[in-house]
């Protein structure tokens, strides 16, 4: 049974409850600092960790529990007799349960305007140290980091406590076996008593041996993992920040530690026969996913999330009121304008057939004018910063529907122009700083004669084109990860090279940048058609990019005439260009860069039509 606890912890949730109803059973408690006192001021009899191993509190509380009087009760394995030996040689006591969670690092650096010493010293280093002693000897020592296990904790020390010799080792109810018992001069120390088959005699001091075969799913033996699960968890997210200080371009280390925190279990994965949960970061960016919270519906499955990410990543795009629809991680629909019913009315037109059972996005309200009509049609989900009642109560009389509120992002990547301006349209936000082919590139320079440079030429030459900083993209892969840093532009209308005889117009560059901003989020390769600052047709996830093209000009139809053309890469001849023409396009934005771009120059050239090098590539697979 369990005879002495040690209680240090930083969430004090039921702490006092847990603490009294221990000492109700007769458990010595042992304890430090702020514990010590809210338990002590509770009326729950404690001792002080100082007093235990004779040596005071230092160095500003850093260390208390560092000690061999700590760590020796923690670790001391009961059935074997050496140890039992040197324990009782050096007159330490046995410590059987062990609750601890660990110093606010995450709270800590969660808060504005927090210092790196504010951080490093709200970091934790004896906690996580009596937790992996307590955790590795799980056989005699039971270990709690989360308050929500004190009371399954509880019920089985209560039930050791109060059973007889027959009982004490399957106290907590999790298993079953025999267990043959006898006592000891003071009764002996038996932690966690929830393995199968054991037996135990007692020694002649304050701590039994003890001989047990654990059971891995013993409850000691869960509570040990998760306590590991803790420390692990805490130990990635200090290294991921004090990385991050160090760096100040991308950070790439030579051993990556991650850290995540699951947000749902699901019913299934990608495919009912596959399992599923969904994990969060531990600190979600503002407008993430894992900052949903759900109005009405069933929860979000696998695919809806998926979905649900593409949509929210293109709506990160726009400030101006703005409406995207996805489905299967593919854009189907997006629009601007100025105001959001405009915005929903553009995004639908896209495509009507494909926006059935996806996934809206808006970046404003919604109002029972929008709510109206996306009831009118089957919407899997429909997101947005808010709801007014009206449309909270329109939309909720649809059972199927779910509706989640989030937060827009704290600073929109990129902003399509408001009008058509007089100079070039305003590049997306921050993108001058970040362009990768701007004024100076080898896209550029080499566009003056009509031709994006040689084989070498455009956005995927150079070490100087890679951005660096700001979140990382993560992709799995068979054996190991892919890190990247996110694609964080769109194009630097700025530096854009016109490359045709014909110009752009001023309309036309405005639904570029917006096209161009769509396609970023489309599947490669992957052409957009857009006109009025509102797809008319998208062309995702084709092998070859005139097959993209032709899915584009057949979902816009007749749309399709005065629209401006997005590719994600360069043209690897002018087959596009002529399908463009053919369906009346206007104006192509590409990256530049192929070694046959003078074909498609010409080719634009023939048909009256303007076209654009950005030097930035936008591949998505």
């Amino acid at each position: 049974m369990i005879k002495r606890a040690l209680i240090s912890v930083s969430d004090k949730t039921g702490i006092v409850e847990f603490a009294k109803a221990l000492a109700a059973l007769g458990v010595d408690i042992v304890s430090t600092g702020g514990t010590a006192a809210a338990l002590n001021g509770a009326g729950v009899p404690t001792t002080e960790v100082q007093d235990l191993t004779g040596f005071p509190e230092c160095l500003d509380g850093r260390v208390k529990t560092l000690h061999p009087k700590i760590h020796g009760g923690l670790l001391a394995v009961r059935s074997n007799e050496g140890h039992m030996e040197q324990m009782r040689a050096n007159g330490v006591g046995m410590i059987d349960l062990v609750v601890v969670n660990l110093y606010p690092f995450k709270k800590t650096i969660e808060r504005p305007g927090a210092t790196l010493a504010e951080a490093i010293e709200n970091i934790d280093i004896g906690g996580p140290a009596m937790l992996r002693s307590a955790a590795k000897n799980y056989q005699d020592v039971m270990v709690i980091v989360d308050p929500g296990d004190y009371a399954q904790a509880l019920d089985a020390i209560a039930r050791m406590a109060g059973g007889g010799a027959d009982d004490a080792c399957p106290a907590s109810g999790v298993t079953d076996g025999g267990c043959s018992t006898s006592g000891g001069a003071d009764g002996g120390s038996l932690a966690g008593g929830v393995n199968v088959g054991c037996s135990t005699s007692g020694g002649a001091d304050n701590g039994s041996t003890a001989t047990k075969t654990a059971a891995p799913e013993s409850l000691n033996f869960r509570l040990a993992v998760k306590a590991f699960e803790h420390t692990a968890s805490y130990d990635a997210l200090i290294a991921s920040h004090l990385g991050a200080a160090m760096q100040r371009e991308a950070y790439f280390p030579d051993k990556l530690t991650l850290t995540f925190e699951k947000k749902q279990q699901m019913r299934y994965g990608e495919n009912p026969h596959q399992g599923a949960a969904f994990y969060a970061d531990p600190i979600p960016q503002r407008g993430s996913l894992a900052t949903y919270t759900q109005l009405h519906g069933k929860e979000l499955s696998y695919n809806n999330i998926g979905d649900l990410d593409g949509a929210l990543s293109l709506l990160a795009e726009f400030d101006r009121p703005a409406v995207v629809a996805v489905k299967h991680a593919n854009p189907c629909g997006a629009a601007v304008a100025d105001d959001i019913y405009s915005a929903w009315t553009g995004a639908y037109e896209s495509d009507k057939m494909s926006i059935y059972g996806g996934i809206i996005a808006a970046n404003r309200t919604i109002d029972a004018r929008v709510a109206a009509e996306i009831r009118k049609i089957f919407i899997e989900i429909v997101a947005a910063p808010g709801f007014d009642d009206e449309a909270l109560k329109i939309l909720s009389r649809k059972k199927n529907i779910r509706l989640l509120a989030i937060d827009p992002p704290a600073a929109p990547l990129a902003a399509p122009p408001t009008a058509p301006p007089a100079a070039p349209p305003a590049a997306p936000r921050g993108a001058a700083d970040r362009a990768v082919g701007g004024a100076g590139s080898e896209v550029a320079n080499g566009a003056a004669d009509g031709a994006a440079g040689g084989p070498t030429s455009g956005p995927t030459s150079g070490a100087t084109n890679v951005s660096t900083g700001g979140p990382m993209y993560m992709k799995k892969v068979g054996g190991g990860l892919l890190l990247q840093t996110n694609d964080n532009i769109v194009a630097d209308m700025y530096n854009i090279k016109v490359v045709t005889e014909k110009k752009p117009t001023d309309i036309e560059l405005a639904d570029m940048s917006f096209a161009m901003a769509v396609v970023k989020h489309t599947k490669s390769n992957a052409i957009v058609l857009a006109k009025g600052n509102a797809t008319t047709g998208v062309g995702p996830g084709q092998n070859s990019r005139i097959m993209a093209a032709k899915i584009a000009i057949e979902v816009a139809g007749d749309r399709a005439k005065s629209s401006v053309a997005a590719s994600d890469a360069f043209f690897p001849m002018d087959d596009c260009v002529e399908a463009f023409a053919a369906a009346g396009v206007t104006a192509i934005i590409q990256p530049g860069g192929s070694v046959n771009d003078a074909e498609s120059i010409e080719a634009c050239n023939r048909h009256g039509i303007a076209m654009v090098f950005t030097g930035i590539r936008h591949f998505r697979h």
